[in-house]
């Protein structure tokens, strides 16, 4: 399979930035920075592939980056963040590297499948880590109206 800069891959990366946005608000300036970082890098890595390999690793320390922060995310929200950090961590490891063992999901050799599959990733991330922070911003509201 050549590796080439894939922009669906670009525009799928823009979901990354989705917890960003909310820990923004949230005034979490470290959960900020690791978000848009992998959305950036993200998206520099699928724009301009296979040219700068540094890139990649850092596209890669900050993908690995986000799974911690989920986690840290999730274990504030708990209980109610089980099934979001389940799906966010559970399809990241099925679609990326079972796929990479078994050269399916995101390793298929057909162009096209690979890409859906990473999209996938990509979407599916974003979405789970703003969940994941409604999360813990619904415990800091109900935890401020009992204090009325």
């Amino acid at each position: 399979m050549e590796i080439k800069p894939n922009y669906y891959l670009v525009g799928s990366s823009l979901f990354l930035s989705l917890p960003g946005i909310f820990f923004l608000q949230r005034a979490e300036y470290i959960g900020t920075a690791i978000s848009f970082g992998c959305c950036l890098l993200s998206i520099a890595w699928h724009s301009t592939k296979p040219r700068y390999q540094l890139i990649l690793y850092l596209d890669m320390l900050f993908a690995n980056l986000s799974a911690v922060l989920a986690i840290h995310t999730s274990l504030r929200g708990l209980p109610y963040s089980i099934v979001p950090i389940s799906f966010f961590m559970g399809g990241s490891y099925v679609l990326y590297h079972v796929g990479h063992v078994h050269k399916c999901f995101a390793w298929d050799s057909d162009l096209a499948t690979a890409t859906r599959w990473h999209s996938l990733i990509h979407i599916g991330n974003g979405v789970l880590g703003t969940c994941m922070v409604f999360i813990i911003n619904s415990d800091a509201l109900i935890e401020d109206g009992s204090k009325e």
